[in-house]
C-alpha cells in the first residue's frame, strides 16, 4: 500500500479555520494508521472468520465464526460475535450503489446478495435460506464488505437552518458474489517426490545386486525416471526462487542425469541410490520452506480494498476463495526465510558436485551414529560418499564454524572429541547406525573390524555375513531386508559377500533388519563343503504311479481306503543320517500333486517332512529322483509305497538294497562316500536353505499319462508280447537257459531262470533297430509312460526262483559273466516264479 496523503496542515494562531483543513487532517491521519496497519502488520484474514453449512446438500443456516481481519487498504474488520447464524438473504437493488470498484463492470454492480439473521425475517424482500432454490449457494462466496456511506446533516429547524456537514457511516455487510466475479488464488504447488523402494524378493535378486539397482534406475513412472522425475521437481522448485533470488544459479544439476548412467560393473551402485534418497529428502526440505507464505514487503492495495473474502460455500475447506493472511517482512522476517531458501537450494547443488565415492580400499571401515526416520536430511550425519567440502552446506543451523559439529564419516581434527569419537558418547539421540566403508574389501577384515568395533564400544547391533551361494530362503523368512547403508540401533546388519569365482570373499553390498538375528551363521563355513548329488529311479513305477490316480477304492477292505483313495503313502521305515535315527512316519502326497508335479511332487512332501534331513529332488531331463547330501556323511532310508506289493527298499550312498527272502539285496547303483563328522540338525537345515543345493521342484517335461494313453500302451503292447522274439534275443535266452542248467541242473532242477519285463510284456527295444518294427505311436508312449526314451534298448531281466540258500546273486552273475558281450544289461533278482517260464 502507498500513501494517498502526503501532507498535512499546520495550524497558526488566529488563522482562518476551514472545513478542508480538518479533512486534510482526518485523511493523512487516517492514511497513515491505515498505512501502518497493511504495511507493518500485514493484509488478509488473521484468525477466524470461518463458514460452515448445517446441511451441506441443503442447508438453511450459515454459521460465520469470529474473527478478524485487513483489508489491503488496511481497513480492520471484525466479526465479534462466536457463533453468528445467517438463515435469510435478499439480493440488492439496482439502486443499492456500493459504489465500490472492485465489484462494479463497467459502472454496472454485480449482482450482490446480502446475508442477514432471523431478526431480519419478516422485511419487504427478505427470503429464508431454506426457501433458497435448488443450488443457490453452490456458485457463491461469502464476502465481507466495509461500506462507507456519506450522509447529510442539512436539517432546518423553524429556529435554525446552519449548515452542520455531514457524516460517515462505516458497516461491515456480509454479502454473497458470484465465483466467477472472484480472482482465484492459486498456491504455490509443488509435486512431492516419494522415492519407491528396492525390491530384493529373490535369491538371484541378491546374486544380480547390480542389476536390481540398474533396472530400478531405468524404471520409469509416467515415461520419466526417478531422477528426472526429482530433477523436474527441484528445476520447478528453482522457477519460483529466482522470483525471490535473483542472482540464484542452477548450472550444476546439469550433471546429475550423467551420473546415473552406469558402466557394465558398478560395483559401488548402492550408494548411487542412497545419493538419489538424500537428494530427494534435501528436495522435501527445501519444498517444505518454499511452500511456506513469502512475507508481501507493501502488498497491492488493490487486492481487497475494502472487503475480505470468507471462503466458497459450497467448499469452504477451499483456500482459492480465501483472502490469504500475507505477513509483513516486519513479522516474519523475510531475509532470514530468503536466505534459508538459498541455502537449502544450494545445498543440493552442491551435494551434486561434491559427490564422490573412493575407490574400495582407500577408506577405513567405521561405524557413525545417525538419525533414520527423521524429516529433515540436516538431522543425520554426513554420509562417506561426499567430499568433506559439503559439510558447512549441510546443515543451516550450523554453518561455517558449527559445521565441526556435524557428525560424518570424514575426520576433522578440529571437531570436538564427541564428534571424532562419537561412539564413546551417549547414542540416547540416535537411533541408527551408519557403517561405512566394507563395500569392496575382504570378508576377513570386515568381519575382523566389524567385530572389534561393535564389541568395544558395546554397540546395540547384529551382523549377519550371508553368502551369494547360500541365500537359500533367506528371503522368505525376511521379506523386509533392504539396504539402508546401516541399521537401526537393535536391529541387523547384513553384510552381502561373494562366495564363489574370481571375487570369492570379497564383500559387494549391505543390507539391514529391524531386528536382531542372534543366532550364529554356519553359511559362511558351509557354502564351501563337498555336496553329494546321488542320482535313483524310484522304487515305484511311472506306469504304477499313473494307475494310482485311477484306482477305485470304494470297495476295497485296505485299512486305510480312505487315505489311499486321496493320496500316494511312503511308508518310511528306517531314515539314518550320519548315525542319527530320525523318525519313521508315513509321507502323503495328494493324487492330484502327484499327477502335475510327478517325482517332483513327491520330492518337496518328503524334503517338507524332514526339514533337517537330506534334501530330495528331480532331474527333469533324466526323469530321475535326486538326494543331496554332504560328501563325507553317511545315510541310509528304508522306504516304500503303501499301495501296491509294498515292497521294501534302502537307498544309500552306496546303491539301492531290496528286502528279500529276510535278507537286503543289492541292485548295482553304486556311489562312493567317505564318513568324516557326526550329523546335526543345523547343517542339513542349512542344506535345505541353500540356494545352490536346495530342491529346485522344476516343473515335469512331460504331463502324466492319460487314461486312454495307458488303454492304447496296454494293447500295443500285448499285441507285440504274443510275437516270437527276435532271433538274437532267442538265442541269447537259449544259451543262457543252457549254461544254468549245466551249472547247477544236472542232478535235477535246483534253479529255475524266468523272462521277467519288457521282453515279456511286448514294451522291449532291441539294441538292433532292424529287429523293432514298431507299431505307431510306439516311440511317444513308451517314453510317456516308463519314461525310456526310444534309444534306450531294453534290459535282459531274469527271476531266479531256487529253495537253496546258498547260491545267491553274485554267483549267477559270475556264470552268466560271458554273455556281457551280447550288448545287453542282465539283471538277476531273486524271487518266486511269477511269470512266463521262456525255457
Amino acid at each position: 500500500m502507498q500513501p494517498q496523503h502526503t501532507s498535512y496542515p499546520v495550524f497558526e494562531a488566529n488563522q482562518v479555520l476551514t472545513n478542508a483543513h480538518l479533512n486534510q487532517l482526518f485523511d493523512y491521519l487516517d492514511d497513515q494508521q491505515r498505512l501502518t496497519r497493511a504495511n507493518l502488520t500485514g493484509i488478509g484474514i488473521v484468525c477466524g472468520l470461518d463458514i460452515a453449512l448445517d446441511n451441506p446438500a441443503a442447508p438453511t443456516r450459515i454459521f460465520l465464526s469470529k474473527g478478524c481481519g485487513i483489508t489491503s487498504e488496511g481497513y480492520l474488520l471484525a466479526e465479534p460475535q462466536e457463533k453468528l447464524e445467517l438463515v435469510a438473504y435478499r439480493q440488492l437493488e439496482a439502486d443499492e450503489d456500493l459504489h465500490y470498484l472492485p465489484f462494479k463492470d463497467n459502472d454496472n454492480q454485480f449482482a450482490l446478495w446480502e446475508l442477514l439473521t432471523a431478526e431480519s425475517l419478516g422485511d419487504a424482500n427478505v427470503n429464508q435460506l431454506a426457501e433458497a432454490p435448488a443450488g443457490f449457494l453452490d456458485d457463491k462466496a461469502l464476502v465481507l464488505v466495509l461500506e462507507l456511506k456519506q450522509a447529510s446533516l442539512r436539517n432546518c429547524s423553524p429556529n435554525n437552518c446552519d449548515d452542520k456537514g455531514s457524516e460517515v457511516e462505516v458497516k461491515v455487510r456480509r454479502l454473497l458474489i458470484e465465483l466467477n466475479k472472484l480472482t482465484a488464488y492459486t498456491p504455490l504447488q509443488l509435486p512431492e517426490i516419494p522415492l519407491a523402494r528396492v525390491h530384493f524378493a529373490a535369491p538371484a535378486d541378491l546374486q544380480n545386486y547390480q542389476q536390481v539397482y540398474k533396472n530400478f534406475f531405468a524404471e520409469q513412472t509416467e515415461a520419466k525416471t526417478a531422477v528426472s522425475r526429482l530433477l523436474d521437481a527441484v528445476n520447478q522448485s528453482y522457477g519460483h526462487l529466482k522470483l525471490l533470488i535473483p542472482d540464484l544459479d542452477n548450472a550444476a544439476l546439469a550433471q546429475l542425469d550423467q551420473q546415473f548412467d552406469f558402466p557394465a560393473d558398478k560395483p559401488t551402485i548402492q550408494y548411487y541410490y542412497d545419493w538419489l534418497r538424500d537428494l530427494t529428502a534435501a528436495y522435501h526440505e527445501l519444498r517444505a520452506a518454499l511452500m511456506q507464505t513469502v512475507p508481501e514487503c507493501l502488498p497491492d492495495a488493490s487486492l481487497f480494498p475494502r472487503h475480505l473474502v470468507l471462503g466458497a460455500l459450497k467448499n469452504s475447506g477451499n483456500q482459492q476463495y480465501r483472502s490469504r493472511f500475507l505477513a509483513s517482512p516486519a513479522l516474519a522476517l523475510a531475509e532470514n526465510r530468503r536466505g534459508e531458501l538459498r541455502f537449502l537450494f544450494e545445498r543440493i547443488l552442491r551435494m551434486v558436485q561434491d559427490f564422490n565415492i573412493l575407490p574400495a580400499g582407500a577408506h577405513p571401515l567405521k561405524i557413525t551414529p545417525s538419525r533414520f526416520g527423521y524429516r529433515h536430511l540436516s538431522d543425520k550425519a554426513l554420509p562417506f560418499y561426499y567430499r568433506p567440502e559439503l559439510r558447512p552446506y549441510w546443515d543451516a543451523s550450523r554453518k561455517d564454524w558449527q559445521a565441526r559439529n556435524i557428525l560424518s564419516w570424514h575426520e576433522d581434527a578440529d571437531s570436538p572429541a564427541h564428534v571424532r569419537q562419537p561412539l564413546d558418547y551417549d547414542l540416547e539421540a540416535y537411533n541408527f547406525l551408519r557403517i561405512e566403508g566394507h563395500v569392496g574389501k575382504g570378508l576377513l577384515t570386515v568381519t575382523t573390524t566389524l567385530g572389534e568395533l561393535i564389541k568395544s564400544h558395546r554397540l546395540p547391533l547384529s551382523i549377519l555375513y550371508l553368502s551369494t551361494d547360500a541365500v537359500g530362503n533367506f528371503l522368505e523368512r525376511h521379506p523386509g531386508l533392504e539396504h539402508q547403508a546401516g541399521a537401526l540401533r537393535d536391529g541387523t546388519f547384513v553384510v552381502l559377500y561373494s562366495g564363489s569365482g574370481i571375487n570369492a570373499n570379497l564383500v559387494l553390498a549391505d543390507f539391514a533388519l529391524p531386528y536382531r538375528i542372534e543366532r550364529m551363521e554356519a553359511s559362511s563355513s558351509l557354502c564351501r563343503v563337498e555336496v553329494n548329488e546321488c542320482s535313483y529311479p524310484w522304487f515305484d513305477s511311472k506306469r504304477h504311479l499313473s494307475n494310482l490316480a485311477r484306482r477305485d477304492y470304494s470297495g476295497s477292505k485296505e485299512a486305510d481306503k480312505d487315505l489311499l483313495a486321496d493320496n500316494y503313502v511312503i511308508v518310511i521305515y528306517r531314515y539314518e543320517l550320519q548315525g542319527k535315527l530320525l523318525t519313521p512316519k508315513q509321507v502323503s502326497v495328494p493324487i492330484q500333486e502327484l499327477i502335475n508335479g510327478q517325482l517332483s511332487a513327491i520330492a518337496h512332501r518328503l524334503n517338507q517332512a524332514y526339514p533337517n534331513g537330506v534334501v530330495f529332488d528331480y532331474d527333469r531331463d533324466n526323469d530321475r529322483f535326486l538326494i543331496r547330501y554332504f560328501a563325507d556323511h553317511m545315510f541310509r532310508i528304508e522306504w516304500g509305497g503303501l499301495q501296491g506289493n509294498q515292497i521294501r527298499y534302502a537307498y544309500t550312498p552306496d546303491g539301492i538294497y531290496r528286502w528279500q527272502k529276510g535278507a537286503w539285496e543289492p541292485l548295482n547303483w553304486p556311489v562312493l562316500c567317505q564318513l568324516h563328522d557326526e550329523y546335526h540338525a543345523g547343517e542339513y537345515q542349512w542344506l535345505q536353505e541353500n540356494a545352490h543345493h536346495q530342491a529346485k521342484y522344476p516343473s515335469p517335461s512331460a504331463t502324466m499319462p492319460t487314461e486312454q494313453d495307458l488303454i492304447d500302451w496296454e494293447v500295443m503292447i500285448k499285441l507285440r508280447a504274443s510275437k516270437p522274439l527276435p532271433a538274437s534275443v532267442q538265442n541269447l535266452l537259449k544259451n543262457i537257459s543252457k549254461v544254468i542248467d549245466e551249472t547247477y541242473n544236472v542232478g535235477g532242477l535246483t534253479v529255475e531262470a524266468v523272462l521277467i519285463g519288457p521282453w515279456v510284456n511286448g514294451s522291449w527295444v532291441s539294441r538292433t533297430p532292424s529287429e523293432n518294427n514298431f507299431p505307431a505311436g510306439f516311440s511317444g508312449l513308451r517314453e510317456k509312460i516308463t519314461g525310456k526314451k526310444i534309444t534306450q534298448h531294453s534290459d535282459i531281466d531274469l527271476l531266479i526262483h531256487t529253495e537253496d540258500k546258498s547260491i545267491n546273486r553274485e554267483d549267477i552273475m559270475a556264470i552268466l559273466s560271458d554273455y556281457s558281450v551280447s550288448g545287453y544289461a542282465i539283471n538277476v533278482i531273486f524271487g518266486k516264479k511269477d511269470a512266463q517260464k521262456w525255457k
